[in-house]
């Protein structure tokens, strides 16, 4: 039987040996701006545009942006979607934080779309791993961890893709609202994961009480209490103590501190600025002295606020 099993990243793929065709999906959904049509020439220009501020930036992932490069680790990869109809047995291998369950929305999208291979599709997503301590992602598992995992996939309905699409849709519009309550309504069975990852990716939005989102909030508090020697060192220190709901790597660190340029400084070590310190304590507005819009899906950061008291992500008045 030929099977393909669709990976969550090159972090899976890298101690991924069960029997099959493989494709690495290698796209970063959670961040920018995205597109409908998965997978299409007007998907990937908005994409590689939206990729392109990071050329400057010391990433470890997704990559160092180049066209060719882009080409080489996404647009290949998701060409190799044009066979899937080859294939008795299609398997997803994707996780419970917002950064996968978005990516995966987005693969099932793509499915329902072409209207190919709907009933032959199965999803591996886990929250832990007895094997593993703090469980973050598939990546920490070893080769020998995948065939049990494997063994108990889940079949995916026609439904549940249908509904996978929907997700999708809702998040390329212009209504998160409308988003909200299709997760808080009707989010099936084979996708337990979602509604937590989605009320953790509505804390993007900055806060009402100083314009802060999650991880600005976080990044800026660990300047303040912890001395940091260079921005590198920061960002390190943020990586192992992020949010897993959320998934993010350094690409989404390094964009944010460029974004908070106003508030840190960097001068023997890096700390907050005089500013930096009345925004965290909540004196001053980041949005009133540094708007930096940035987009989340079909929206923009600035189009919504998180309203901590309520827990509720609210329009901008």
């Amino acid at each position: 039987m030929k099977t393909l099993h669709i990976l969550n990243g090159q972090g899976t793929a890298d101690n991924f040996e069960l029997a099959g065709d493989q494709i690495v999906w290698n796209e970063a959904l959670a961040s920018g701006p995205t597109h409908y049509e998965v997978a299409s020439q007007a998907f990937h220009q908005v994409r590689q545009q939206f990729f392109k501020q990071y050329t400057h930036l010391p990433l470890r992932e997704p990559f160092q942006f180049s066209q060719t490069e882009y080409d080489r680790i996404v647009t290949q990869e998701m060409d190799k979607l044009s066979s899937v109809s080859d294939y008795a047995e299609i398997t997803l291998w994707f996780e419970f934080d917002w950064f996968c369950q978005i990516n995966m929305m987005a693969v099932l999208s793509w499915f329902w779309q072409a209207q190919v291979a709907l009933d032959r599709l199965y999803l591996v997503c886990i929250d832990d791993h007895q094997s593993v301590e703090n469980f973050r992602g598939l990546g920490q598992l070893t080769s020998d961890h995948f065939g049990p995992l494997f063994e108990k996939r889940q079949k995916l309905s026609p439904e549940d893709i249908a509904f996978a699409d929907q997700v999708w849709a809702a998040y390329c519009g212009q209504n998160l609202q409308a988003l909200d309550a299709l997760i808080k309504n009707n989010v099936p069975n084979a996708f337990p994961f979602l509604a937590s990852a989605f009320q953790h990716f509505q804390q993007l939005f900055p806060n009402t009480a100083n314009g802060l989102n999650v991880i600005e909030q976080q990044m800026l508090h660990i300047l303040k209490t912890e001395e940091l020697d260079n921005r590198h060192q920061w960002v390190g220190k943020v990586l192992r103590q992020s949010n897993p709901h959320l998934g993010f790597g350094d690409m989404q660190y390094y964009e944010s501190m460029l974004r908070m340029e106003a508030l840190w400084e960097e001068n023997g070590r890096v700390k907050l600025t005089t500013l930096g310190e009345q925004v965290l304590n909540r004196q001053q507005n980041f949005l009133e002295v540094q708007p930096k819009e940035f987009a989340l899906g079909g929206v923009s950061n600035v189009d919504y606020r998180w309203d901590d008291n309520t827990q509720t992500l609210i329009g901008k008045k």
